[in-house]
C-alpha cells in the first residue's frame, strides 16, 4: 500500500465519513436510536438504512440494495413482532457478514464481496464492514473467520493473481488497530 493510500485509509476509518461523524459516531448514534422498545422488524430497517448509507448510490441502485434490503427484512420472520435483543443484534450481524463476505467454507460463494470490491473499492467495502462490527463489537472474531474462509479459499492461489484480497486484508488490518487497538489515531480525525 502506497503512502498516500495508507493516509487516505486511515482517515477514512477514523475520521468524518459524511464531515461531521466519524464510523465509531454513527454507531454510537444508531445504538443510541434503538430503544428497548422497537421491534426487530423496526431494527432490521433501521439497521439497513445505517449500512445502506456507506454504498454509492449508483451502485446501490443497481441491484445490491434490493438484495441487501431482501436479506435483512427475512431474517428471522418469526421474531420481526418482538422486542430487539443482544442476541438479535448478535445473530444479524452475523448473517449481514455472511451476506457481504462469505458464508461457509463449503458455499465459499462470495460474489456480493468481489462485486462491492470492484464498485465501490476496498476502504468503502471494508468501512461497511466496519460499522457492522462497531455496532456489536462480539462480532469481531467471527468477520475475522470470514476473512479466514476466504484466506483458505485462495491459499493456493499465486498471490499477483489476488492481490485484491492482500488490499482487503491490509484495510482490515488499518480498520481494526484504528479502532480496537491502543495506538492514537486522532490526528486523522482531525484533517
Amino acid at each position: 500500500m502506497s503512502d498516500i493510500e495508507l493516509h487516505q485509509s486511515l482517515k477514512y476509518f477514523v475520521g468524518k465519513v459524511d464531515h461531521r461523524h466519524t464510523h465509531r459516531d454513527l454507531a454510537q448514534q444508531f445504538l443510541a436510536h434503538q430503544d428497548s422498545g422497537h421491534t426487530y422488524q423496526h431494527f432490521k430497517q433501521d439497521f439497513y438504512e445505517y449500512l445502506a448509507t456507506s454504498v454509492d448510490p449508483k451502485f446501490g441502485k443497481c441491484r445490491f440494495n434490493n438484495q441487501f434490503y431482501n436479506h435483512l427484512i427475512n431474517l428471522y420472520p418469526d421474531s420481526n413482532n418482538r422486542p430487539m435483543t443482544d442476541f438479535l443484534l448478535a445473530r444479524t450481524c452475523q448473517q449481514t457478514l455472511n451476506f457481504l463476505v462469505i458464508d461457509s467454507r463449503q458455499q465459499a460463494k462470495h460474489w456480493i464481496f468481489m462485486d462491492l470490491i470492484n464498485n465501490v473499492g476496498s476502504t468503502s467495502t471494508i468501512g461497511l464492514l466496519l460499522k457492522v462490527v462497531l455496532v456489536c463489537k462480539k462480532i469481531k472474531p467471527y468477520l475475522e473467520q470470514r476473512f479466514a474462509l476466504l484466506f483458505g479459499h485462495y491459499e493456493s492461489v499465486p498471490q499477483a493473481n489476488v492481490q485484491w484480497l492482500v488490499h482487503c486484508f491490509e484495510k482490515l488490518n488499518l480498520a481494526w488497530t484504528s479502532h480496537f487497538g491502543k495506538v492514537d489515531f486522532s490526528y486523522f480525525s482531525l484533517l
